[in-house]
C-alpha cells in the first residue's frame, strides 16, 4: 500500500509529486535494492557498509528525500542503512502480500527497521548529487503527522528547494 502526493510552495509556485511507501513488489524490489547495493551500483559506501556488516539492511522504501545542505528534494528508495542485532532471531517471513507469491524472497520490511530492538539506524544512505550531503528522507507518515505540521497553518516539514518555504499538501491518492 502507498499513498501519492503532490507538494507545493504557495509563495514561489514550485511543485513535486511522488509515491511513497510500500507495493506489493516490495520483497522482489527489497532484493533488487540490495544486489544492486552489494554491486556497487549504489555507491562504495552502502558497498563497504554490507561488506563490513554482511546482515545489514536498506530501508528500501520510496520516499521523499532532502539534503539537509542545499535543500535539493527529490523522490526515490530510502537507501537508510541498519545494522541486526546478532542476538534477535531473523525474522521469518510469510507471502508478503496474497496478490504476489514472494514467499521465496528473502527481505527485511521497513517495519522490521522499526522494531525496537531488532535493528539499529547506522546512517543515511542517500547522498545529495547536487552537493554530495546526506539526504534525509521524509516518508508519509512523516507528512501526515500533525505533530511535524505547523498547526497554525497546515504546512508540511518539506521545504522548498527554492524559496525555503515550507510545502504544502496539494494532493494525495492512494495507491497498490
Amino acid at each position: 500500500m502507498g499513498t501519492g502526493y503532490t507538494l507545493g510552495c504557495k509563495k514561489c509556485g514550485y511543485k513535486i509529486s511522488g509515491n511513497l511507501g510500500v507495493g506489493f513488489f516490495f520483497p522482489k524490489a527489497y532484493q533488487e535494492t540490495m544486489r544492486a547495493a552489494r554491486e556497487g551500483k549504489l555507491g562504495k559506501r552502502i558497498q563497504r557498509f554490507l561488506e563490513e556488516h554482511p546482515d545489514g539492511a536498506l530501508k528500501a522504501e520510496t520516499v521523499f528525500l532532502q539534503c539537509e545542505e542545499c535543500g535539493k528534494l527529490t523522490c526515490g528508495m530510502d537507501l537508510s542503512m541498519y545494522i541486526r542485532n546478532p542476538e534477535m532471531p531473523r525474522k521469518e517471513h510469510g507471502r508478503w502480500s496474497v496478490a504476489m507469491p514472494f514467499e521465496e524472497e528473502d527481505y527485511v520490511s521497513p517495519m522490521e527497521l522499526e522494531d525496537e530492538g531488532t535493528y539499529q539506524f547506522y546512517d543515511y544512505g542517500n547522498l545529495c548529487e547536487k552537493c554530495g550531503k546526506p539526504m534525509k528522507p521524509i516518508t508519509d507518515n512523516e507528512l501526515m503527522d500533525n505533530n511535524a505540521r505547523d498547526e497554525n497553518d497546515g504546512s508540511t516539514v518539506v521545504t522548498c528547494p527554492r524559496c525555503k518555504e515550507r510545502l504544502w499538501i496539494e494532493d494525495i491518492i492512494m495507491w497498490d
